[in-house]
């Protein structure tokens, strides 16, 4: 099912918590915003938009932001790509994926404020820029210009995608680009089913998501949980002890992790580990 659908008969429930603030956003909160999200980068510009169509992408240089799985539910229900970037990456290296990408827009949140502001400089008005958090340097703030767009679908809405790029260990990192089904956005790809059904998601479902938003497993892992109506706690940063800790407090279901997260897990002293009830 689509979030949409879990806003109309779960509305007060949480669709996903930060880990750290505590911060809840509700499936109505999720629907309302990314619906405002998908208003602002496809409206016109003469209309106070962006002006973005279908097929078109913008790029996000974000930590595990509250933000961040609102726009790839804004891009979802708008027919936009997300292009989602590595926060280890230099200037020139996002310079590159941002124009290769194709970007229109570009979100950035405020912990990567130098490293942003280099972007911006390579970048010029090429592209506009966007933070998450309040403005600064040539960043306009989200929320504002989200908030004061209508909490409507829009007419067109239709599946959008994720545009991931590889690593680039043997040359550049190449773009996944693939077509757009034009389907309605409750016409999710097959795959969702068949991997859902393989590991077990529910509306029951409590999600982890401890790893990088930016890499494609929790991406995907996250958005799948979230159709099948899974609550989704995610971790900004990983930290052993208190993954411990999230797991105990919100009973996790689901998770998914790298073998460098285990081990970081197994250097806990065995006290701790035993400290938490799994």
């Amino acid at each position: 099912m689509h979030p949409d659908v879990h806003a109309e008969t779960r509305p007060d429930e949480p669709a996903y918590i930060m880990s750290a603030t505590k911060e809840v956003v509700t499936w109505a909160q999720l629907r309302d915003r990314s619906r405002q999200g998908a208003q602002l980068l496809r409206r016109p510009e003469s209309e106070g938009g962006y002006g973005l169509e279908v097929g078109d992408g913008f790029a996000v240089l974000l930590d595990n932001h509250p933000r961040f799985i609102e726009l790839l539910w804004v891009s979802q229900r708008s027919g936009l790509y997300l292009t989602p970037m590595s926060w280890h990456l230099t200037a020139s290296e996002a310079e590159y994926i941002v124009r290769d990408s194709g970007a229109k827009v570009l979100f950035v949140c405020a912990a990567f404020e130098s490293l942003a502001g280099e972007l911006a400089q390579r970048l010029g008005d090429s592209v506009k820029l966007v933070s998450v958090d309040t403005a600064f340097g040539d960043f306009v703030a989200y929320e504002p210009l989200r908030d004061a767009m209508p909490a409507q679908p829009r007419d067109d809405e239709t599946f959008g995608d994720d545009m991931l790029y590889t690593s680039g260990t043997t040359g550049r990192p190449k773009g996944i680009r693939r077509p757009l089904t034009g389907n309605a956005i409750t016409d999710f790809p097959p795959h969702y089913a068949r991997w859902a059904r393989a590991i077990g998601y529910s509306d029951q479902s409590i999600h982890y998501a401890a790893g990088p938003l930016y890499h494609a497993s929790p991406l995907h892992n996250t958005m799948i949980g979230m159709t099948y109506g899974g609550t989704v706690i995610v971790s900004q940063r990983f930290d052993p002890e208190d993954a411990l800790q999230v797991l105990q407090d919100y009973q996790v279901t689901h998770s998914n992790w790298v073998p460098t997260h285990f081990v970081r897990l197994l250097r806990l002293p065995e006290k701790v580990r035993r400290r938490y009830d799994l």
